[in-house]
């Protein structure tokens, strides 16, 4: 199938608002109506040269409410200029979600603690102030298989996100693995670096087998190299 989009027509370039000036009279077919037309698409040009595409996208709600004297000329500007760091905010969260590659976008806000009374609901609430985060700790959450020890890190690493922290979501097997390959093509150094390049490592199953000798020292290292101030906070669920 293959889908058509027409161009919108020039005149959606332009801008006009509509004025009475009866001198505060009813409307009536003898009132003068002035009509002001504003040329804008010099300035869609130039927000398009300067990647300013969420102000592009409400030049025109924005000028109207200027014509209708709802913001002053500050205002506008402001407005303006939020509405440029809220889509900016929104595309950097949604790269900072893609990256991370939960197995589902879960919250806390979407989790049943009452499903689950025997969790420890305070305590989860606290690891809800990131606290550990900003401190360069690790967090582990231990449990029986389904009690939501996964639902909970993710959650946990979709606030952090929220917050403008990047994140990465593996599983133990594939992250161990990973780190295997590098012993083989001399790129382990490489593959610790990009494990260690979020500011959060979720490793999920973690401790649900017994690791060999060689995955027990590249975990070793990788824990190591954790604990210095530029190295990341990490989960294991």
């Amino acid at each position: 199938m293959t889908g058509v989009t027409a161009s919108a027509p020039a005149a959606a370039d332009l801008l006009t608002t509509t004025a009475s000036i009866s001198a505060g009279h009813p409307i009536d077919k003898d009132s003068h109506i002035m009509t002001t037309t504003i040329e804008t698409s010099s300035l869609d040009k130039a927000l398009r040269a300067l990647k300013l595409s969420g102000m592009l996208a409400t030049t025109g709600a924005r000028l109207a409410q200027a014509s209708a004297g709802e913001l002053g000329h500050i205002e506008f500007l402001q407005v303006l200029c939020e509405d440029e760091i809220s889509r900016r905010e929104t595309m950097s969260m949604t790269r900072r979600l893609r990256k991370a590659r939960f197995e589902e976008q879960a919250t806390l806000e979407g989790f049943g603690f009452t499903a689950s009374p025997k969790l420890p609901a305070a305590q989860i609430r606290d690891l809800a102030a990131l606290r550990w985060l900003h401190a360069g700790e690790s967090v582990i959450l231990y449990g029986p298989v389904g009690v939501g020890k996964s639902h909970v890190a993710q959650a946990l690493g979709h606030l952090a996100i929220r917050h403008g922290a990047d994140v990465r979501f593996l599983k133990t097997s594939r992250a161990l693995a990973h780190l295997a390959g590098g012993h083989a093509d001399h790129t382990w150094h490489k593959r610790l670096g990009e494990l260690a390049r979020p500011a959060v490592l979720i490793l999920d199953d973690f401790a649900m087998r017994e690791l060999t000798p060689a995955q027990a020292d590249d975990l070793y290292d990788y824990a190591d190299s954790a604990i210095m101030p530029t190295w990341p906070s990490w989960l294991g669920a």
